[in-house]
């Protein structure tokens, strides 16, 4: 059996996965609105993003100011918005 490793922002773009970026701060909790192509623009397709706190430029909400986050990646059946890379 073969295992595929998904470590980086570019391996989710390959396998089509999304990544949703949201602000932890105790009254807040919005989605942030980065996108993983936007990421991918930013921080780079070898970006790791398991234990990642982005810097340079650091992500922060724009409601409450607050610099934590948290990511969640999540699978995106076919035809639910991913551009084709074929």
């Amino acid at each position: 059996m073969t295992r595929t490793v998904i470590e980086t922002l570019g391996d989710l773009r390959d396998h089509r996965m999304s990544l949703a970026f949201f602000c932890t701060g105790s009254k807040c909790g919005r989605e942030l609105g980065l996108t993983l192509d936007r990421a991918i623009e930013i921080y780079g397709a070898d970006q790791i993003y398991i234990d990642w706190t982005p810097s340079r430029p650091a992500i922060f909400c724009r409601e409450c100011g607050c610099r934590r986050m948290r990511m969640i990646v999540q699978a995106v059946p076919s035809g639910y918005g991913l551009r084709d890379f074929d």
